[in-house]
């Protein structure tokens, strides 16, 4: 059987439903005459309707993979399978897909709409770095989202994109004011570092200079020199609240019997001390959060 007649049965087959078929014999009319543009066209067809039946049948992946076989088969103009795998990407929550797919769209056919879902993929990128705490990242991709539907709004200035902008910057200046804050407490405990440091070497007796040391390290993340002045404020003042603060940052740093060790400590020292006590009593349930 030649390629004509491999590729009149896929159409046969394509016109009474049979998809799967179809795509079988168009694949073998490709297959022995690569050159024949028919069964190219019909395969994109079929991959592509055989891709949104998987789609509506809520196969998503399957869906993927047609729909990624049916661009294989598109004219350089065509959008269509881009804008339909973009969107099925943006269902599953796929931001990379969503991104790729609609700068396809975008680059054969710019419409407001291209735009609009491209940000979406880019704003589902900045709320996971956002929520990562990479803040590079965060404003990198609420950049590209808030300038997509910019580009949209100017393309379509009646379809309401403009109040998605102005969400967007209003979350953005949020954002910055927050970092903003965090740097200045940041600074503050940096500060604590270094005054105290001064303290102690006039007096390496102080404990309490030790304790707010301890407590300033802790803060910014740097527990084992934490854990080494709250030791020193425990050995100078056994009673002044090393014992809390150290255990704390050993259940940080996964030590939960040491920092049980501590609370228990805390407790016996001051019986009194709700604080202690309810460290403890958290630990030992195992439902302290560090």
């Amino acid at each position: 059987m030649n390629a004509q007649e491999h590729l009149e049965r896929g159409v046969d087959c394509f016109n009474n439903d049979d998809i799967d078929q179809a795509i079988a014999e168009f694949t073998e009319a490709f297959r022995i005459d690569p050159s024949l543009a028919a069964a190219k066209g019909h395969l994109h067809t079929a991959y592509y309707n055989r891709g949104v039946m998987n789609f509506q049948n809520g196969n998503n992946d399957l869906a993927i993979a047609d729909l990624s076989k049916a661009i294989k088969f598109s004219p350089s103009d065509d959008a269509t399978v881009y804008n339909a795998r973009g969107m099925l990407y943006n269902e599953m929550e796929n931001n990379d897909g969503v991104i790729q797919d609609f700068t396809e769209v975008i680059r054969i056919a710019p419409t407001d709409a291209a735009y609009f879902f491209r940000s979406t993929g880019y704003r589902g990128k900045y709320k996971a770095y956002g929520a990562a705490g990479d803040e590079d990242n965060f404003f990198k991709y609420i950049d590209l989202a808030i300038d997509d539907l910019k580009t949209a709004s100017q393309i379509a200035p009646d379809a309401n994109h403009q109040k998605g902008v102005d969400l967007l910057i209003s979350e953005r200046e949020l954002r910055e004011k927050a970092n903003d804050s965090q740097k200045a407490q940041m600074s503050q405990f940096e500060k604590t570092i270094v005054d105290t440091t001064k303290v102690i070497q006039i007096n390496p007796k102080d404990a309490k200079a030790y304790y707010d040391r301890a407590s300033a390290y802790g803060v910014l993340g740097n527990s084992k020199q934490s854990i080494e002045d709250f030791t020193m404020a425990i050995n100078l003042c056994p009673t002044c609240g090393g014992y809390i603060g150290r255990g704390y940052e050993y259940g940080k740093s996964g030590d939960s019997q040491k920092a049980i060790y501590d609370f228990k400590m805390a407790v016996q020292l001051g019986p009194g001390n709700d604080a202690a006590r309810n460290f403890l009593d958290e630990a030992l349930a195992g439902t302290i959060r560090y």
